[in-house]
């Protein structure tokens, strides 16, 4: 003969949809977790494009002009009226130095300007 049991029958049917429940709440707290700890970065390329453009605007009696920045050096001379530019290609933000050179052992110093990529688009082009 069969037996029957109520209660076999009933609580299968209520614990099967349950451990359905269960897994898929696991699942989805595993996918949130793993998803919240991950680092986006940024990408930026390793080297780029840096252009300056230096006027002279009625400085007559500079012998030279040196630009110093960023692993950079140019010694250049630029006549009253002219402009001198140069491309470099930089890796990383960086303080740009003018010095102008007179006769008799003077010079001058400009103030220090941070320029990067992020600049203003006088400064880089």
């Amino acid at each position: 003969m069969q037996q029957l049991s109520l209660f076999s029958s009933s609580t299968s049917s209520v614990i099967h949809p349950l451990r359905l429940n269960l897994l898929i709440a696991l699942v989805l707290i595993a996918g949130c977790c793993c998803t919240h700890h991950r680092k986006h970065s940024r990408y930026y390329p390793r080297r780029y494009e840096l252009t300056l453009s230096v006027r002279n605007h009625n400085v007559t009696d500079a012998k030279f002009f040196r630009l110093v920045g960023v692993g950079h050096t140019a010694d250049f001379y630029v006549a009253p009226g002219d402009v001198f530019t140069k491309t470099y290609q930089v890796r990383r933000k960086g303080y740009w130095t003018l010095f102008v050179e007179f006769p008799g052992d003077r010079y001058s110093k400009s103030p220090r300007k941070v320029i990067s990529r992020d600049s203003y688009s006088h400064w880089v082009r």
